[in-house]
């Protein structure tokens, strides 16, 4: 399968491989257990990101071969990587290190990432 990997255009390239596989929003709502076809309609058109688990239902009810799953996965990887640098205004690179500032009696502390991330809990798919 051709598409743009952008991350602006995961929805649409959802909402046509929904489409090319016959399905509705209905019936694919109701495959990923979501109560309403919205929000399948919120996810085609770039309103929100769905989660790991739906993405990996539509994926699969989609029949896309692993090699375009691998493409889609980074595609929403990025588009949440843009999607959390938006809500929380951040402008870094999450691979490098970042300064957090503890402003108690002037103390300057340097973490990295993912020490940072045990810090505050990690995430695990």
């Amino acid at each position: 399968m051709k598409f743009r990997l952008d991350p602006k255009n995961l929805g649409q390239i959802l909402s046509q491989l929904r489409q090319k596989s016959g399905l509705s929003q209905a019936k694919i709502s109701k495959l990923c257990d979501v109560n309403s076809p919205q929000y399948i309609s919120n996810i085609e058109r770039g309103q929100c990101l769905p989660s790991l688990k739906i993405l990996k239902t539509m994926l699969s009810e989609y029949n896309v071969s692993h090699e375009d799953k691998i493409k889609l996965v980074d595609l929403f990887i990025e588009s949440a990587q843009t999607e959390l640098r938006d809500i929380f205004k951040l402008d870094v690179n999450l691979g490098h290190k970042m300064k957090a500032v503890h402003h108690e009696q002037d103390n300057v502390t340097t973490i990295s990432a993912a020490n940072y991330a045990t810090a505050v809990g990690n995430y695990t798919f």
